[in-house]
Formats: C-alpha cells, sequence, structure tokens
C-alpha cells in the first residue's frame, strides 16, 4: 500500500506494508504533490508524464501465481493521449511476458493479463472503463478464482477466465509508467495490492476513505 502522503515536493515514498516496508524510488521529477487528492487526502503523487514513475523490486510475496488478488488505484488525468500510457504494472523493458498491467489509452483504461505463454495471453488491452481530464477515478482489477474482472468506479467488466498461473519473472512493480510507451500525465492518489484476497466480488460504491490494509 503506497498513500502518497508526505511533503510537497518530496520524493520519499511510504509503503504501508507492516513489519517490512518496501523502498520505493522515484524517476524523473516523480515527487508528493498538494495540488489535488481524492476523498479526504491532501496529497497525492505527481507524475508529468516524461519519465516519471516509482518502483520497487521483485520479492516472491508480489506473484500471485494462481492465487486471488486485487490491485487497486485513485488516478486523475492531465490529459489523455494515443498509445499505451502505463499506469500500474509488474514491468520489464518488453511486453513479451508482463504478469499484469494497468494502462490508459485515448480515454479508455485497459487491462493486460498474462500467462508468460506467449503476449497477452489472459486479457490482451480490454476497454474497462472511459475517462476524460481533471476528474478522479478508481479503477481495479481483481481475480477472484479464474475470473478476472476490471472495476471502473465501482462497475466492473469481465475480462477473462483461465486457471492459469499468472507469470513469475523476478519484474519490479511501477506506479505511473516504465520506460517503454507513455507514462501517467496526472496524479495517484493511492495504490494498494492484495493478494489471496479479491476484495470485490460484484459491483461496489466507490471507497470514500483512503486505502487501508
Amino acid at each position: 500500500l503506497v498513500d502518497f502522503v508526505g511533503t510537497n515536493g518530496s520524493t520519499t515514498f511510504l509503503d504501508q506494508r507492516p513489519a517490512t516496508p518496501r523502498i520505493w524510488t522515484a524517476a524523473g521529477n516523480a515527487a508528493i504533490s498538494n495540488v489535488t487528492a481524492p476523498l479526504n487526502g491532501s496529497t497525492s503523487g505527481a507524475f508529468d508524464g516524461s519519465g516519471d514513475w516509482i518502483t520497487t523490486p521483485d520479492v516472491a510475496d508480489l506473484d500471485p501465481g494462481t492465487q486471488s488478488f486485487c490491485v487497486e488505484t485513485f488516478v486523475r488525468f492531465n490529459a489523455v493521449a494515443a498509445g499505451d500510457h502505463r499506469l500500474i504494472e509488474r514491468y520489464q523493458s518488453t511486453d513479451a511476458n508482463n504478469p499484469w498491467m494497468i494502462s490508459q489509452k485515448s480515454t479508455g483504461i485497459l487491462a493486460y493479463i498474462s500467462s508468460g505463454l506467449g503476449g497477452w495471453d489472459i486479457a490482451n488491452g480490454i476497454n474497462f472503463g472511459t475517462v476524460t481530464i481533471n476528474t478522479w477515478y478508481h479503477l481495479a482489477v481483481v481475480r477472484n478464482g479464474p475470473d478476472f474482472t476490471g472495476y471502473f468506479e465501482g462497475v466492473g467488466t469481465a475480462l477473462a477466465t483461465s486457471s492459469a498461473s499468472l507469470y513469475d519473472g523476478g519484474l519490479p512493480m511501477t506506479i505511473g509508467g516504465a520506460n517503454l510507451d507513455g507514462q501517467l500525465n496526472g496524479y495517484n492518489g493511492g495504490f494498494r495490492y492484495t493478494i489471496g484476497v479479491p476484495r470485490y466480488t460484484g459491483n461496489f460504491p466507490v471507497p470514500l476513505a483512503p486505502f487501508i490494509l
């Protein structure tokens, strides 16, 4: 869990994982900002769309395998454009075997999911929401058993059904983009990744409070 709470301009991103918080490292101009924040928050992570992201190294418990999981975030766009703009992903320098990615392309929010058997073999750029600029959105991708669902503002879209284990390639996790394709031009207001619990199994009201563990 990264809640992007901090001092305006700080490049320290606190991880709320108990016992052994992860270290997140900033690239480019990624920083804490007090310009805008979702819900009751006062700060968020600012990304300018040009080489900005934060990343944490791979460890074994980032890899869901066949387990249920939920990855979710609050995001706000300064601009939307053609081409994939990577919002959250397990990253490597090619698309061949990333386990999952949530991206923005034009006004769409897209989900990509892979078992590593060749490209995005489980879900390949499935659109599950439409965005505009200067508005906060809650996004989530959930695996509940074999069923993958993308939730946009609490409304689910079926992405795929698969019992396959997701790719495990020792990949770091990034928020805001990576050095391939485009990056987020806007703000991230919080990120939570839960393995072993799907959290959402049907449509739900958009959260009205910051994420908790």
